[in-house]
């Protein structure tokens, strides 16, 4: 999964609050993959209470913990302004 290659590699340079986050996001999307069926309907993924769990540990993981640099972001992130990190 991608998400875990991104923890690997960056997890260690990662504000520690944000590293959690990471690694919350990845086993809340890891339960919701393991209690869903494998094909999915996006209807229903989107009126699934259990999604909004994954949105919701996404949005802590992504979401500044503290004022950055304009331009900031996760590493590897895609910045229009400065091109990949």
């Amino acid at each position: 999964m991608l998400l875990e290659l991104y923890i690997e590699e960056h997890g260690k340079v990662l504000p520690r609050a944000q590293a959690e986050a990471a690694t919350a996001l990845r086993d809340e999307l890891n339960n919701y993959c393991n209690a869903t069926p494998k094909n999915l309907d996006p209807e229903q993924v989107l009126a699934d209470p259990r999604w909004e769990a994954v949105r919701s540990k996404a949005r802590s993981f992504v979401a500044p913990s503290s004022p950055t640099r304009q331009g900031d972001g996760l590493p590897g992130q895609m910045s229009l302004k400065s091109g990949f990190r």
